[in-house]
């Protein structure tokens, strides 16, 4: 009987402890080839509708000028985004990237560098590229970047850079 409780004691206490352990996830800056839009961008008349909503009871002139409220174009190039999916650590995220003109896409570029902000719960990585286009992507867990500072370079083929999320 003694040798079936401590068994059960050892089988709890692994479980419990197995429960415990958090798994780590290398997360890398994607590349934008593999980016794809699963979301459709707002219509002009959506933003505007969405303009008049968010600055008409704004009477703090402060306020309305950080959201844009007086000038239309500006208004929308912050809020005009569509959502992308995209494959990081083997798991697929979500991020939202302004709506441009198909004309207007920026060419695909290498990664450049990383930054990961607020390391907590969450954290936000952020991937910048060759062209100037940046990438932020929320991710549920806690990361640091494998360099231990705060911004990371990609090195000369964008794959350098890597984050370590639990």
């Amino acid at each position: 009987m003694k040798q079936y409780f401590a068994f059960l004691f050892l089988a709890l206490t692994a479980f419990i402890f197995s429960g415990t352990a958090q798994s780590e996830t290398v997360f890398q800056c994607p590349n934008l080839n593999t980016v794809e839009q699963v979301g459709s961008c707002p219509s002009k008349e959506e933003v505007k509708a969405q303009q008049e909503r968010t600055c008409m009871n704004q009477r703090d002139e402060d306020a309305r000028a950080l959201l844009a409220c007086d000038d239309f174009d500006t208004f929308y190039k912050r809020k005009a985004k569509a959502l992308w999916a995209l494959q990081m650590g083997g798991e697929e995220q979500l991020t939202y990237r302004p709506c441009v003109p198909e004309d207007q896409k920026p060419e695909k570029g290498e990664a450049v560098s990383m930054q990961v902000k607020a390391p907590d719960r969450f954290s936000w990585l952020f991937c910048t590229y060759s062209n100037k286009e940046s990438l932020g992507i929320k991710v549920g867990k806690s990361c640091k970047l494998a360099n231990g500072e705060d911004t990371m370079d990609c090195g000369p083929d964008g794959t350098a850079c890597s984050a370590v999320c639990e």
